[in-house]
């Protein structure tokens, strides 16, 4: 079914290579009309015969058809009674768990430990074979994480001569390797990050400007690929095959398209498994077969939201997909055209399910662990007053009626956490999480700054500085920076340049361990902690009223659903899910804390010491905080002409 192609050399000459690669994709094209082409294209009768019969062959309660309102649904074949269990998913077709939780949910059944180091480990084949003798100390940490034997076992039972353990791990180890070559040359991420933005810029500039924006996407994804080639081809056959050569070639991504990239390899994997097992005899790959079918009709919506996210193109095209053209394993390679990634995330878009935690705290909030995709569960359109009920246990979802049925009568769950709320309470938490048509939990898109501001358009986010507050020297003995998780240790470079210390006490996610730790060694401290949602819910009540807590950054997926338990504590800066908030907030208040104690040491005579803090307390506000109010500047200048 997946045609593969063999490799056609690369042209040194630009325009031949233009020309191989369109003939490529061409010939990729064979593989089906739905999965390489993102946009709606004309079948033929016979294959919408063959659309619906496979639709259709979902569950004998319920059959796809077309909404009045536009797409697809699912409407009852005949009246239904209340409970009746009208389709199930035994497992995802893929799913990606976010870095933070690697260790801590099950890559299997997705069973969360609460913040417990799963004990089931799978290493790496390489790494076993060469008894860890030549593997870095950071290879030979890399490992999925499952909650018990029988998971690990039907993990290893699903997989095909390890390629989809070791294209897992694959992705851990360059995501290490990319955070590593920056991590003492602050100048050089600096200027990687400046360039980035640039692009960024210039791209959605670009697509403002363009008439034919489906075009203008498309050019973008085949310009992707010939920049990859382009860069391949300077290597000779034997060098693409050592990744020491291609590190320097990868791109640096974030933590939210490494979760991107995960999905798209266990998709790649999924189309592999259908080709390479003879007749598809066992039931996993019969099954997964079905799913990838039903996959290839899922509707693309990248188009509409690369509209309102611009700064997504960048991202897929020259992140995304330039890190999986480079560095995937060659059993997957052929699988890796832009047609084919391209829908790929678009259908994850707006068919995606959350994988979340189980909370039964009265307020409902919970923290999302990642994502899944179940094809054949994606036709279940949104209500407000659902008559459906998706059930998870474990990688399995269950779809049960909530109350009686007419034939006829459309099949709709409710694709926001709030069921047991107020209709209008429901309703105005999905305008809210902004959730696109066919989406079935509220994820929100990839790498926003503006998450921190309730989901609203991407736009540069304006750190505040917060009010003076005097510090007694008697008394005050410095700064204390504590991180409940491990999200500090990924970006220990910037987050030790902002705090201006290397000693961060990190607490492995053990709440007890974090209050108790401010309680008692913080004492006469200005504390600054970043925590995740679902822990910081349990910990910020516990400490929220001790002097020594100055400042509490909340860094989490699910950022509308915590900012309703953390808008209660006023020392929460930012409830947020991307770095670029989530530094300059800290910066500017390391900043004010700087002036604070700047001042305190001006007024006792210690001019030099006092020099010191205001320059840091400058450095944070022009290096990553980005000032803009020159008359604030202009009074720190004064303050450091005051200590000479």
């Amino acid at each position: 079914m997946w045609n593969q192609s063999p490799d056609n050399g690369i042209s040194s000459d630009l325009s031949t290579l233009v020309d191989d690669l369109t003939h490529l994709d061409l010939q990729k094209s064979s593989l089906c009309s739905t999965i390489t082409s993102p946009t709606t294209s004309v079948a033929s009768s016979a294959e919408v015969d063959e659309a619906t019969t496979l639709l259709n062959s979902i569950s004998s309660y319920f059959s796809v058809k077309p909404t009045k309102y536009g797409g697809r649904g699912c409407f009852a074949n005949t009246d239904l009674a209340q409970d009746t269990i009208v389709h199930e998913c035994s497992m995802a077709l893929s799913s990606t768990i976010a870095r933070p939780f690697r260790k801590e949910v099950c890559g299997s059944c997705f069973e969360f430990l609460h913040g417990k180091t799963l004990k089931f480990k799978l290493i790496s084949r390489k790494n076993k074979q060469n008894n860890s003798m030549s593997a870095s100390a950071s290879d030979c940490s890399l490992a999925l994480h499952f909650c018990s034997q029988p998971c690990m076992d039907k993990f290893i039972a699903l997989d095909i001569d390890d390629l989809y353990r070791e294209s897992l791990l694959n992705v851990e180890s360059l995501f290490i390797k990319g955070l590593n070559q920056c991590q003492y040359d602050l100048e050089r991420k600096k200027q990687q990050e400046e360039a980035e933005t640039e692009a960024e810029l210039k791209l959605e500039n670009e697509l403002k400007q363009a008439k034919d924006i489906e075009l203008f996407i498309s050019q973008k994804w085949q310009e992707a690929e010939i920049n990859c080639q382009l860069q391949l081809s300077k290597l000779k056959p034997k060098q693409r095959k050592n990744f020491n050569n291609l590190i320097y070639l990868i791109p640096k991504i974030n933590e939210n398209e490494y979760m991107e990239i995960k999905y798209i390899i266990g998709i790649l994997f999924q189309m592999y498994k259908c080709d390479n097992c003879e007749n598809n005899k066992l039931s996993s790959v019969s099954l997964s077969s079905l799913e990838l079918q039903i996959f290839q009709l899922l509707q693309s919506n990248d188009v509409e939201k690369i509209c309102k996210y611009p700064y997504l193109l960048y991202s897929y095209t020259n992140k995304i997909y330039k890190f999986l053209k480079i560095s995937t394993l060659e059993k997957l390679q052929s699988y890796i055209i832009p047609s084919i990634i391209r829908s790929i995330i678009g259908k994850k878009l707006t068919n995606a399910y959350g994988i979340w935690s189980i909370d039964n705290e009265p307020d409902g909030n919970k923290e999302l662990f990642g994502y899944s995709l179940y094809s054949s569960a994606s036709f279940f359109n949104h209500s407000c007053n659902p008559n459906l009920i998706n059930i998870e246990k474990g990688a399995k979802t269950i779809f049960k009626l909530l109350k009686n049925i007419k034939k006829n009568e459309e099949l709709c769950i409710n694709y926001s956490d709030s069921i047991n709320d107020d209709l209008e309470i429901r309703q105005k938490d999905l305008k809210e999480c902004n959730t696109s048509h066919n989406t079935k939990s509220p994820t929100p898109p990839p790498n926003s700054a503006a998450l921190a501001n309730k989901m609203t358009a991407p736009s540069p986010y304006t750190p505040y500085l917060p009010p003076a507050q005097p510090i007694d020297l008697s008394t005050f003995k410095g700064f204390k920076f504590v991180t409940l998780d491990d999200l500090v240790v990924e970006t220990r470079d910037i987050d030790d340049d902002v705090s201006g210390t290397f000693e961060w006490e990190m607490c492995a996610g053990q709440e007890d361990l974090c209050i108790k730790f401010i309680r008692e060694k913080c004492v006469n401290k200005r504390t600054f902690l970043i925590t995740s949602g679902g822990r910081g819910k349990n910990v910020v009540p516990q400490i929220h009223d001790l002097p020594q807590l100055y400042a509490i950054y909340v860094y989490c997926q699910d950022v509308v659903g915590h900012q309703q338990w953390a808008s209660k504590f006023s020392k929460v800066r930012i409830v947020c899910n991307d770095d670029r908030v989530l530094h300059p907030q800290l910066a500017a208040d390391v900043a004010q804390a700087n002036i604070d104690w700047g001042n305190a040491l001006l007024n006792a005579g210690k001019r030099d010491e006092a020099k010191t803090k205001f320059q840091k307390a400058l450095d944070n506000l022009t290096k990553h905080v980005k000032f803009s109010d020159q008359a604030f500047i202009n009074q720190m200048q004064k303050k450091l002409a005051e200590c000479n």
